[in-house]
């Protein structure tokens, strides 16, 4: 999602409906060029010529290449005070708590960072679904027109998006939790 949406870490990003956080991790994550699975082990390992010294070579540059933070803020914000703590307890197993603005504040209300930035979101669907959609939408599309930044919206149902009153194209289609969805991107 992030990729799709031209994200390098390199500007502020708001997750305003975070949930547990995992958008605002991940772009900790890309932000400090932290290479994926660094810390684990692969099947590959254990094929007859693989050259471990090569790979532990490989391993220790992208150590050497990884910043010690994420160089522009991320701000991961949500209404729900449990899911507040569960990004705040996520963000610390990833490593990156002290890369990551997180706040209990609504929608509405959410202060992103100054300068051009990215609102990257997955919206409230299917079970997950408690809110005023209508309402979210529109005051998602306030939250961009106020701040200036572009919008990245993973949906699966772009009719309620519609009402955030902003010009939406897809990016990419994809399933999520088993559902069809689309990454709807907004300048």
């Amino acid at each position: 999602m992030l990729l799709a949406a031209g994200y390098t870490g390199a500007e502020p990003l708001i997750d305003p409906l975070c949930g547990s956080g995992t958008i605002a991790i991940e772009a900790a994550l890309l932000a400090r060029r932290r290479a994926p699975g660094l810390t684990r082990r692969f099947a590959f390992q254990r094929w007859p010529g693989h050259d471990a010294g090569n790979y532990q070579e490989v391993q220790a540059h992208a150590r050497e290449s990884e910043l010690a933070l994420a160089p522009a803020a991320i701000v991961a914000s949500d209404a729900d005070a449990g899911a507040i703590e569960a990004a705040r307890e996520n963000a610390a197993r990833a490593g990156v708590a002290g890369d990551l603005r997180i706040e209990q504040v609504a929608l509405r209300d959410a202060h992103p960072p100054p300068g051009a930035g990215l609102i990257a979101t997955n919206p409230p669907y299917g079970v997950r679904v408690h809110a005023d959609l209508p309402r979210l939408y529109a005051d998602l599309g306030e939250l961009a027109r106020r701040s200036g930044y572009r919008i990245a919206a993973l949906v699966p149902d772009r009719r309620p998006a519609g009402r955030s009153e902003v010009a939406w194209e897809r990016a990419i289609r994809t399933r999520n939790g088993g559902l069809n969805v689309e990454l709807l991107l907004a300048r």
